[in-house]
């Protein structure tokens, strides 16, 4: 749409005053509006994980949690938030580079702090049965925990039951889908297309074909010749290029676009979506290594791409 992006972080300075009044007000009133971020997914369960994130780094916005459970016990978001709270305690910290916008499942080595999620997110959906955040969550922790790939489709399909589009959910199946969480890439492919199939015109759905073959070609050892197959960058440009008009300010989505352009040797591609990422490198799309996002921007970009290796 033509509204402005939202910041998941936005609400974290009224849980550090405790003005708890204003707060309660405007989550309902995201999950309300469909509001979105600049990564293009919806505001609301961001905004539950970025506040997860501050109230795990910041001694002061993990006072206000504890007011606020205090102050509204049966809060299915407060319990949202403690449960990520939990799953980020001890985690390393983030640049502010956008990295809350998307979707993720974290890493939480520790039982005890699982457990503590788990419970959290079991009492929001108790709270709740009309969100299926709590149920991505959920399915979430049992992807963490390398749960039975039949266990994660049932808790798949309850979350669908409360939402059919169930987005939240859909991203977090395709992470349980992954080969280093116990699933496969025929699983994968199969599970984005049906997904989008099920959804025509929702980009976002649309984006899981585009993911789930950067995963795919993640263990396909020849990355390039994996998304040189003409079948496989025709499904990546419909995923991509679908998402990133719907979503223009996706500069995460945009910087893995350009990456998987460069792999199957889309000039073109690549140099139109540098062009669009100007100098906003995502060190996610890119394992990390801004040496490779500036080799590859700089091909992209050269006059002469037959003299630059």
């Amino acid at each position: 749409g033509d509204a402005a992006p939202a910041d998941p972080r936005a609400l974290a300075p009224l849980l550090r005053v405790q003005d708890f009044t204003e707060f309660e007000a405007a989550i309902p009133a995201l999950e309300a509006s469909g509001a979105r971020t600049r990564e293009g997914w919806l505001a609301l369960p961001r905004t539950l994980f970025a506040l997860g994130v501050a109230s795990a780094d910041d001694p002061a916005l993990a006072a206000g949690l504890e007011a606020w459970r205090r102050a509204s016990p049966d809060r299915w978001e407060m319990e949202m938030v403690s449960g990520w709270r939990q799953l980020l305690l001890l985690h390393t910290a983030r640049a502010d580079d956008g990295s809350l916008d998307a979707p993720e499942i974290p890493e939480q080595p520790d039982p005890a702090l699982r457990a503590a999620a788990r419970s959290a997110f079991e009492r929001a959906q108790a709270l709740s049965p009309h969100s299926p955040e709590p149920g991505a969550a959920l399915l979430g922790v049992a992807v963490m925990e390398g749960a039975p790939i039949a266990d994660r489709l049932a808790m798949l399909a309850q979350a669908c039951a409360v939402d059919r589009v169930c987005e939240s959910a859909r991203v977090v199946m395709l992470t349980g889908l992954d080969p280093e969480h116990g699933g496969n890439a025929d699983a994968l492919l199969t599970f984005a297309r049906e997904s989008a199939r099920a959804h025509p015109g929702n980009p976002n759905l649309g984006l899981l074909v585009g993911i789930a073959h950067r995963k795919a070609g993640a263990v396909a050892g020849d990355r390039s010749a994996y998304f040189q197959d003409p079948r496989v960058v025709d499904e990546v440009d419909r995923a991509y290029g679908g998402y990133l008009a719907a979503y223009p300010t996706a500069r995460l989505h945009a910087n893995e676009y350009a990456r998987l352009a460069c792999w199957a040797g889309r000039r073109d591609t690549a140099r139109r979506t540098f062009e669009t990422i100007g100098d906003a490198f995502r060190a996610a799309a890119w394992n990390g290594d801004f040496r490779e996002f500036a080799g590859r921007r700089h091909w992209a970009l050269a006059p002469d791409p037959i003299a630059v290796r």
